[in-house]
């Protein structure tokens, strides 16, 4: 199958913390900016999203709990499972912790919080709708 490869470093070096009104190069910014497009992308061509974590000076948990988070939250958990594949050798504990830990988490959260926080800006995204269908919103 098709891929779609996403490298951290082509974003940043510095991966920074959990929202864009905390600081540079944020995981909320990454998912805004450049994860949600890259999945609606895979999603309509049926290709495999590869995110490629290597290269970059290390990851506060908060950047990687946003990003793919949310990734979740908007696209579903079964979906993600099936799209994404997270590429590293240096961060495995990083990724073990994404699939195990916040998968699950962000899962749980999209069927009981129909709103999260975010910082402020307006942003569209793509998501899964109630139908299973891809949409769009603004958020």
């Amino acid at each position: 199958m098709d891929k779609i490869t996403i490298r951290v470093l082509d974003f940043t070096e510095a991966p920074g913390p959990r929202f864009m009104n905390q600081g540079a190069h944020s995981g909320e910014e990454f998912y805004v900016t450049v994860l949600n497009e890259a999945m609606s992308q895979c999603i309509k061509d049926n290709k495999i999203l590869e995110v490629e974590l290597d290269g970059t000076a290390g990851y506060p948990s908060s950047f990687l709990d946003q990003a793919f988070g949310e990734l979740v939250y908007d696209f579903t958990k079964g979906l993600v499972e099936k799209v994404v594949f997270i590429s590293t050798v240096v961060n495995r504990r990083r990724k073990t912790k994404i699939l195990s830990e916040t998968y699950p988490q962000w899962e749980q959260k999209r069927k009981t919080q129909p709103n999260l926080k975010h910082s402020k800006g307006e942003f569209e995204l793509f998501y899964v709708n109630e139908s299973g269908n891809l949409d769009k919103r603004t958020r």
